[in-house]
């Protein structure tokens, strides 16, 4: 366990510092130390809540605390998409909380809830995972009030990457597949149904699949990925 935990540790290090590098040079010019002292300090945030989660916090009292801290999860979502003062709303999508020059995102917090919850619900129904009420509908009713509210922020993202994160937890648990599959594939349909009739997602979608023919409007990111992987060859073409 130890040995797990310090690869992890090295991985998340490495990952963060260069997330730190690629920030700053893709920043705009003489803006690159604005935008990197940000993700500094957020990573240094970061850095000592970590430690103090892994050297203050036992697991005994995060398995008591989970069904508490998805409550505050799903009241600060709520929160969240109703029109106070210190809800943000920008880019179509109002999913921030900003108090005295922070900004907050409880879908940030709603991760770390939904997960210990499903943690510590399929370590007690361990034994009934495998029936359809408790391995599925139970536990899909705790996610999709989650996942809903995420997602009419809009935040589609981290709505569909918490629901795959979760369902590989319930699938771990013993879920069979035969109540697991049905529920997932109606998901998925609905999911491409929504993309489909939203302008904005589909658009993303159809310029991925045509670079070249949206290389000025919305594919114009992935073209200049294209173009950088192809100068850069090998070796890459520096900061």
């Amino acid at each position: 366990m130890k040995a797990a935990s310090t690869l992890f540790a090295i991985c998340v290090l490495t990952l963060s510092l260069f997330g730190l590098v690629m920030q700053y040079s893709v920043s705009p010019a003489g803006e690159s130390w604005r935008f990197l002292s940000r993700q500094v300090l957020g990573c240094g945030l970061g850095l000592v809540a970590a430690f103090g989660v892994a050297f203050l916090t036992r697991y005994s009292w995060l398995s008591r605390s989970a069904w508490l801290l998805l409550g505050v999860a799903v009241v600060l979502l709520v929160l969240v998409l109703l029109p106070l003062p210190f809800c943000h709303r920008a880019n179509g999508a109002q999913r921030w909380f900003k108090l005295f020059g922070f900004q907050f995102q409880p879908s940030d917090f709603a991760k770390l809830a939904l997960l210990l919850a499903l943690a510590r619900y399929t370590a007690e129904a361990r034994l009934g995972m495998t029936t359809f009420t408790r391995g599925v509908l139970i536990p899909g009713t705790l996610m999709g009030v989650v996942l809903g509210l995420i997602f009419v922020e809009p935040d589609w993202g981290t709505a569909l990457m918490l629901g795959v994160v979760g369902a590989v937890v319930l699938l771990v648990a013993g879920v069979r597949w035969r109540y697991f599959a049905p529920p997932m594939v109606a998901a998925l349909v609905l999911v491409g149904c929504l993309v489909a009739y939203d302008p904005t997602r589909f658009d993303r979608v159809y310029s991925y699949l045509h670079v070249e023919e949206t290389r000025q409007d919305t594919g114009h990111q992935v073209w200049q990925s294209w173009i950088a992987l192809g100068a850069g060859g090998w070796t890459g073409v520096g900061v």
